[in-house]
């Protein structure tokens, strides 16, 4: 029940979300028309600059090895996102786009980099009952790693149960707790913080650390974008979690 509670509380940290209801607000009451909707212009403006995401992003992120630095380590551990559905084929998998992508695409590479010998995949998606860790599976083997080095955690619904059930598997299968954890880079922060606190010795390796480069107009300053009130949504999504877990524990 708890789970669904903390997704309702999401809904109101979320800009987009914000400023849908400035605008409701604005349609509604009369009296408060011109500023909900002045407010809401002003976050259209602030959340839509990309500039500014990216400097945030780049703050939020946490540091990074070099590949060539990063030692090798027996078990890496790949967080799914929840946004892998079942399919009935590889190449739906294969083309699937999802924000959670750039972390499978660095497990693959990693694994052929021959920075770990097992990958554990803990996601027990909360829409798709767990199918998420086998999809995945049959995602990494038609890639080239063994099914063999593959061991599947599909109870997982939130990153704190990827610690919990990750720890009591790898107990039981007598695993050390060194691992290599394998997240996006605006995840990781969250992740690193609640495995470090399951007891996990950590070295973080991100999918999506580095972000294109491109020349910036001048428009570019003043005129907001839909995908980047998308992308602070997920950064504020992980920074309330980050905070509410340091609270916490």
């Amino acid at each position: 029940m708890l789970i669904y509670f903390k997704k309702i509380i999401t809904f109101f940290i979320y800009p987009f979300n914000h400023i849908l209801i400035l605008l409701f607000i604005s349609l509604i009451f009369r009296k408060k028309r011109k500023k909900a909707a002045g407010l809401a212009l002003l976050w259209i403006f602030i959340f839509g600059n990309g500039i500014l995401y990216e400097q945030c992003f780049r703050w939020w992120r946490m540091p990074q090895p070099t590949l060539a630095s990063l030692p090798h380590t027996e078990t890496a551990v790949l967080l799914g996102g929840g946004g892998l559905a079942p399919a009935e084929d590889l190449e739906s998998i294969i083309q699937h786009e999802t924000n959670t992508r750039p972390r499978f695409n660095i497990a693959l590479a990693l694994y052929k980099a021959k920075k770990f010998d097992r990958l554990l995949i803990t996601a027990g998606n909360l829409n798709f009952g767990g199918l998420e860790a086998r999809e995945l599976k049959r995602y990494f083997v038609f890639m080239g790693i063994p099914a063999e080095a593959i061991v599947l955690e599909e109870k997982a619904r939130t990153t704190a149960e990827n610690a919990i059930y990750s720890e009591k598997l790898m107990k039981e299968k007598g695993m050390d707790k060194d691992i290599l954890l394998i997240t996006d880079a605006f995840h990781m922060r969250r992740a690193q913080k609640i495995f470090e606190n399951a007891g996990f010795r950590v070295t973080p390796y991100a999918g999506g650390y580095q972000r294109k480069n491109h020349t910036r107009q001048w428009f570019d300053y003043i005129f907001p974008s839909p995908h980047t009130l998308d992308q602070w949504d997920l950064l504020m999504k992980e920074f309330f979690g980050w905070l509410y877990f340091s609270i916490t524990h």
